[in-house]
């Protein structure tokens, strides 16, 4: 009778576990479809109205980086306040334009909710690959329904799908390039990442990291498949394009912006660059700032990454994998916090290093990166941002998020590597 009690037990736990997640997760897809819907009607309120009007342009046989009026796009919601009269031109390669052009033969509204839906597809099948190939412990029966909570429950998340930008393909991207690395598969590996640095160039700050980890063959395929690429795009887009690419890059002033969690980001909004008005207009001392801490940063890292390829190779590679990312986007001269998606690598690999080291004080740490990173801060232009206490406070918590995380990977990895250099001393003295 009483085992008949437990299994009975057991199992109306299993159904109440497997009905909270369905409905959660139902839940959450309902509130992203209500928002992508709403939205939809209000195409300058995204950032995919500038890639669709691009795609159009590219169509059209005009300039794929000419200007675009806020009012051209269609209708704002009530009371909407204009910071200028354009949009923000668009910041991707020219080649990336070819990724949206099929979309045009459809109207904004469906247009949008397709990207919608193929951006949370990716991220659902990224997050998803690094969580098995990472063999991180889930909930028996419910654990992809889990993974998909914890996706869509993530605040930048919803911020990428509700601009419509392409961090979740960029993730997809990164988790496909990092898990056929770990295997070896360098081909495909490189393949990935290779397209991951033409959708976002800042990607290359991943090329010093698998030199030092003595990937060779990845780095030479990752550069190849970038190189080809923007062979594709010159032929395909013509230098003219990327003559105003380089030109709209280097017309960047938005620096300020809350949600610009980069080190250029939080020094700009005190010594100036940005749009905001500085404690000092002294630009050169955040560009310095930036610039040398981000040095500093990758310095420590390739020094740890070499040193570590005599330990636990697969560990320290995931952990400075992650750690190459959360840099990276410190480094970006705008590390945008709807690009945090891609950080999951490096969110799973501690979770996983923390389980196999039995760490409670890593999972507190990775918790509160974690839950610093999902508040949900409304996005607010530098201009908005002119005082001491919004500087570093409230307008730097992206920035704070990813730097706590930049420390824990960075103790983390140190830790590994102390590790499997200690075992291999005893190992070497006992012989």
């Amino acid at each position: 009778m009483g085992s008949f009690n437990g299994s009975t037990m057991a199992l109306l736990h299993r159904l109440i576990v497997k009905f909270t997640s369905l409905f959660l997760l139902v839940s959450l897809a309902f509130c992203y479809y209500v928002s992508v819907r709403s939205v939809a009607q209000y195409p300058a309120m995204t950032d995919f109205g500038k890639f669709y009007a691009s795609a159009q342009f590219f169509r059209d046989g005009q300039d794929i980086y000419s200007p675009v009026a806020i009012t051209a796009l269609g209708p704002l919601p009530p009371d909407t306040q204009l910071y200028g009269q354009f949009l923000h031109p668009n910041l991707n390669l020219p080649v990336v334009t070819a990724l949206f052009v099929p979309l045009t033969f459809l109207d904004f509204s469906a247009a949008f909710m397709c990207w919608s839906a193929f951006s949370m597809l990716c991220g659902l099948v990224a997050i998803r690959l690094v969580a098995s190939k990472l063999q991180v412990t889930l909930p028996r029966g419910t654990g992809t329904l889990w993974l998909a909570i914890l996706l869509l429950s993530y605040y930048p998340t919803w911020c990428t799908i509700r601009l419509g930008q392409v961090s979740l393909v960029l993730f997809l991207l990164l988790a496909m390039g990092w898990a056929a690395a770990r295997e070896d598969k360098y081909r495909l590996a490189g393949l990935a990442i290779g397209l991951a640095l033409l959708l976002k160039i800042f990607v290359l700050a991943l090329i010093p990291f698998f030199l030092a980890a003595k990937r060779w063959r990845l780095a030479i395929w990752s550069l190849g498949v970038f190189a080809a690429g923007l062979l594709f795009s010159l032929a395909a887009c013509g230098l003219d394009a990327h003559r105003a690419y380089i030109d709209a890059i280097s017309g960047i002033t938005w620096y300020g912006f809350n949600w610009n969690a980069s080190l250029l980001g939080f020094f700009s909004r005190i010594f100036g660059g940005a749009e905001n008005t500085p404690a000092i207009d002294a630009p050169w001392i955040a560009r310095m700032l930036a610039q040398s801490i981000s040095l500093a940063l990758f310095a420590r890292l390739l020094w740890l990454t070499w040193r570590g390829q005599c330990g636990d190779a697969t560990w320290v590679f995931d952990l400075g994998f992650g750690l190459s990312l959360a840099i990276m986007l410190l480094a970006a001269p705008l590390g945008w916090m709807y690009y945090f998606p891609v950080l999951y690598i490096a969110f799973l690999a501690t979770v996983r290093v923390a389980d196999a080291e039995d760490g409670g004080r890593w999972k507190a740490a990775i918790i509160l990166t974690f839950t610093l990173g999902t508040l949900p801060i409304a996005l607010a232009p530098g201009t908005e941002i002119d005082s001491a206490i919004a500087w570093l406070t409230w307008a730097a918590v992206p920035f704070y998020s990813l730097v706590m995380l930049t420390i824990v990977l960075f103790a983390m990895l140190q830790r590994v590597i102390g590790s499997s250099l200690t075992a291999r001393t005893l190992a070497t003295g006992s012989d």
